[in-house]
């Protein structure tokens, strides 16, 4: 079961310089907006719209002394460690969230989230080619 956020917070606030890294690597990243994942095991499957950065992720955000740090250790966690279907999907419908990790429009974050979302689009663009290719040769004819 999940530590409630609040619990959380004050953990990391006993040793902020680490813990708030630490957490940043290990709480739940990615919810549904709607449903606050009822029923959804798979992040990756639901409807683009509903996908939002979790609760706890941005109050992780919100009180780290060091942001930076915090977005680096979520920026590295946007890609899945395992998918079906099109990587370039999913990918594709986290390009927004990264608008929501810019909490109050802070201007220290600005250049890593921009980096970010060219880094992520490049990405995308790769493996649309790669897919594209991938499936050239599987569907190809043997004349």
């Amino acid at each position: 079961s999940a530590v409630p956020t609040g619990v959380l917070i004050d953990w990391c606030s006993a040793s902020p310089s680490d813990r708030y890294v630490f957490a940043a690597r290990s709480c739940k990243l990615f919810d549904t907006g709607g449903r606050a994942s009822e029923g959804h095991n798979n992040i990756d499957s639901v409807d683009d719209s509903e996908l939002v950065i979790s609760e706890t992720a941005l109050s992780v955000l919100s009180n780290a002394p060091d942001r930076r740090a915090v977005i680096e250790c979520y920026l590295k966690r946007f890609t899945p460690s395992g998918w079906s279907g099109s990587l370039a999907e999913i990918l594709k419908k986290r390009v927004p969230l990264l608008d929501a990790l810019n909490l109050g429009d802070a201007e220290e974050l600005k250049p890593v989230l921009a980096t970010a979302r060219a880094n992520l689009e490049r990405r995308i663009a790769a493996e649309e080619l790669h897919e594209d290719q991938e499936e050239r040769e599987r569907t190809g004819s043997f004349e």
